[in-house]
C-alpha cells in the first residue's frame, strides 16, 4: 500500500532532555475498549501489568514478542514466560519480531523505533508515531495479522 497518511503526533524520547513517553503510551493503551494488539520484541512489567489489567475486563489483547531465549535480561524473559503462561492473553512469538506496534481498537495506531518498555521509551533516542488514519491503521492490522498466522 502506497499513499499519503496522517501522523497524528510524533513524539520524542530524549534521554538527555529527560523526556520520556512511558505515561503518555501507557495513557493511549489504556484507552482500548475492544482490542489492543501488540507488536515488539519484548515489554517490561508496566505494560504487561496494563495489558493483564485490559484482557480481565475483556479487551481483546494480542501480544507479539520475541521468544525467551532471544531476549536479553532475566526479567523481560519472565514476562514473556507470564504472557505464554496467561490464559487472558493471546501471545505468539516469533525470532523475527522486529516491529514495534500497537493498534488501539482499530481506531489508532502507535509506530515506535523503541520497545515498548522503560529503557524504549525513556532510557534510549527513539521517537513514536500515533496515527487515526484508517489507511494506515488497516496496513497495520495487515501486518500484525500475517505476522500473527
Amino acid at each position: 500500500m502506497q499513499g499519503k497518511c496522517y501522523i497524528e503526533k510524533a513524539l520524542i524520547v530524549d534521554p538527555k532532555r529527560k523526556i520520556n513517553l512511558i505515561d503518555e503510551i501507557l495513557g493511549l493503551f489504556k484507552e482500548a475498549k475492544r482490542s489492543l494488539w501488540i507488536m515488539s520484541p519484548c515489554i517490561d512489567y508496566q505494560f504487561y501489568r496494563l495489558i493483564m489489567d485490559k484482557a480481565s475486563v475483556g479487551v481483546d489483547v494480542r501480544v507479539i514478542t520475541r521468544p525467551r531465549t532471544r531476549i536479553k535480561g532475566k526479567r523481560l524473559r519472565k514476562i514473556v514466560k507470564a504472557l505464554d503462561d496467561s490464559r487472558k492473553v493471546q501471545h505468539k512469538s516469533s525470532r523475527l519480531t522486529h516491529a514495534r506496534i500497537a493498534i488501539i481498537d482499530s481506531e489508532k495506531a502507535v509506530i515506535s523505533t523503541g520497545d515498548f518498555s522503560r529503557d524504549g521509551l525513556k532510557g534510549q533516542f527513539n521517537i513514536c508515531l500515533v496515527t487515526d488514519d484508517k489507511h494506515l491503521i488497516a496496513l497495520l492490522r495487515d501486518f500484525f495479522l500475517s505476522a500473527w498466522r
